[in-house]
């Protein structure tokens, strides 16, 4: 039975892997759309911080862009998880016809829905990380999210 089951997994993860390496592939390749999934969330944050930190709220620019970047990567996520990320790559891939071969091979629907999750997954990441570096370059701190970011020595 166990043996059956991570027969199965293996089958998954190899496949879904599969999906993600082609997508993030293309992305790469075309630069463009790389570029554009890093430039969002940096003009996102920049206006968000510039709101937070306006004349009226007298906030210095650490502490809006400590204010702006959580709420920057939700909006982020959102918005290419809901309405560009999924939707986008799908269309991509039926434009170039890859779609449609993808579906007369054996792929599985949840190996290629896990594939593109995985895929999209690490965009995120690469996201979070540059709306990160962005705010600690404007002096940020996330005292609370630590372990999230870099390990810090305990004194």
């Amino acid at each position: 039975m166990v043996k059956h089951l991570l027969k199965y997994a293996q089958k998954y993860w190899r496949e879904s892997w599969a999906i993600a390496h082609r997508i993030l592939t293309e992305l790469f390749r075309r630069k463009r759309s790389l570029i554009a999934w890093m430039i969002f969330p940096a003009t996102i944050l920049i206006l968000n911080g510039m709101i937070t930190g306006g004349k009226q709220n007298n906030f210095t620019t650490q502490e809006a862009f400590e204010i702006a970047a959580p709420a920057t990567l939700v909006g982020a996520a959102l918005f290419f998880s809901c309405l560009g990320g999924g939707v986008a790559t799908i269309v991509s891939e039926r434009e170039q016809q890859t779609l449609k071969r993808l579906f007369l091979s054996p792929l599985s629907g949840v190996s290629y829905f896990l594939g593109t999750f995985l895929a999209h997954s690490v965009i995120g990441i690469g996201q979070t990380l540059v709306i990160f570096a962005i705010a600690f370059f404007a002096g940020a701190e996330f005292p609370d999210a630590n372990w999230a970011i870099a390990p810090q020595s305990q004194p």
